[in-house]
C-alpha cells in the first residue's frame, strides 16, 4: 500500500497526481519525487537550502525547488522563513 502524502498540493501548478505514477500520490511533474521531500529536507536542517536540495539531493531544477517550497511557506508548512 503506497503512503499517504504528507500535504495536499492543489494550486500547485507544478505538482501533478498521476495514477500511474507513485501511487497517484502527489508528484513533481515528470519526475518520480513527492514535493513531500522537498518540504522534509528544507525542514530538516537551516544547512538545506532550496540550492543544496536541488542539486545535492535530487539533481533538480533550483527553480523547481523553490516553487514548491514558496507553495509550501504560503501553507505555512516550512519550519522556518524560505531564504
Amino acid at each position: 500500500m503506497p503512503q499517504q502524502p504528507l500535504h495536499d498540493w492543489p494550486g500547485c501548478e507544478i505538482v501533478e497526481y498521476n495514477p500511474a505514477k507513485m501511487g497517484g500520490a502527489p508528484i513533481v511533474r515528470g519526475r518520480r519525487i513527492t514535493p513531500d521531500a522537498f518540504v522534509e529536507n528544507y525542514n530538516a536542517s537551516p544547512e538545506y537550502t532550496p540550492e543544496f536540495i536541488a542539486r545535492e539531493l535530487f539533481e533538480e531544477p533550483v527553480d523547481d525547488v523553490r516553487a514548491i517550497l514558496r507553495y509550501a511557506e504560503n501553507e505555512g508548512w516550512l519550519v522556518r522563513p524560505l531564504t
